[in-house]
């Protein structure tokens, strides 16, 4: 257990000044959890205001890892000893895939996902509703961390990484005929959603290097034939601009921007230095209930 607290690292802590979690009650938690990280924010849905933010990293190399970090966190955050008015749980699990309604039935959920991944004996298959795709997104998460929090929030919303993204696109993006290209960056995945004229592509990568980045996003655009010179790529995560990543990307694609987060969020100090793209997904959930 030691070891795998040595191996939990703080990335970002951002608290509003005289927050308290006195009215803890009337406040929305948000709660981001993948293979190498957890992050959590705190809301005041009456103003739509970012209360608390923090995000930590960890080196995981099964689930049982990732089980022992969350444990770690739980005795390390105060939040875990209070209730909320809504509790949000993202979910990024690496098995995922995309079902169009028309052709989905809710008693082949399994083998709807066994056709692309494999599954262990001790996990769950679960379904969201993905409204902007017309779909059903299937996937799989560990018991023991699905019990986790059925234990600690029962009355909390789960729902996968790539159907809050998908929603988000398209909540915070007018419907357009012409294709648009979003990417979002963590420290060793890499998740493309295209659009134009509704959903076209979805998919997930591990990536090891800026050029396994950069292969992907250009096959991604490739195979669904968005020209790199026309089409608009969209950066969320934790990216800094101009650094390795963003200008690999600016070398081979001529419309490159950041992510912007829904106007209706307030940003106080010290959220105001925050980039707009950095924690997109976890922000913004709030909306994507």
């Amino acid at each position: 257990m030691a070891l795998v607290k040595a191996n939990i690292k703080e990335q970002v802590n951002c608290i509003k000044e005289g927050f308290s979690f006195k009215h803890s009650d009337q406040y929305v938690l948000s709660i981001e959890l993948g293979s190498d990280f957890f992050s959590y924010l705190i809301t005041d849905p009456q103003q739509n205001e970012l209360l608390a933010l923090q995000s930590y990293s960890f080196s995981s190399f099964n689930k049982q890892d990732v089980l022992h970090c969350l444990h770690e966190l739980e005795g390390k955050l105060e939040f875990f000893k209070y209730s909320f008015k809504n509790t949000l749980v993202t979910y990024k699990a690496e098995s995922y895939t995309l079902v169009p309604n028309a052709l989905f039935k809710a008693d082949q959920k399994e083998a709807y996902l066994k056709f692309n991944h494999a599954l262990e004996t001790d996990e769950l298959v679960l379904v969201d509703e993905v409204k902007a795709a017309d779909a059903k997104n299937m996937y799989a998460i560990p018991d023991k961390i699905k019990q986790f929090f059925d234990s600690h929030f029962p009355n909390h919303r789960l729902r996968h990484f790539s159907s809050v993204y998908i929603d988000e696109v398209f909540s915070l993006n007018a419907m357009r005929k012409e294709k648009k290209c979003f990417v979002n960056i963590n420290a060793s995945r890499l998740d493309v959603v295209i659009t134009g004229e509704g959903l076209r592509f979805c998919n997930s990568f591990l990536y090891q290097s800026t050029e396994d980045l950069i292969y992907f996003i250009l096959l991604s655009m490739e195979q669904n034939q968005c020209d790199v010179q026309n089409t608009e790529i969209v950066i969320s995560g934790e990216v800094e601009a101009g650094s390795g990543i963003h200008k690999i990307i600016q070398q081979y694609i001529k419309q490159v921007n950041f992510a912007v987060n829904d106007k209706r969020i307030v940003r106080s100090a010290p959220f105001a230095s925050l980039p707009h793209h950095y924690y997109f997904n976890l922000i913004n959930r709030l909306f994507c209930v």
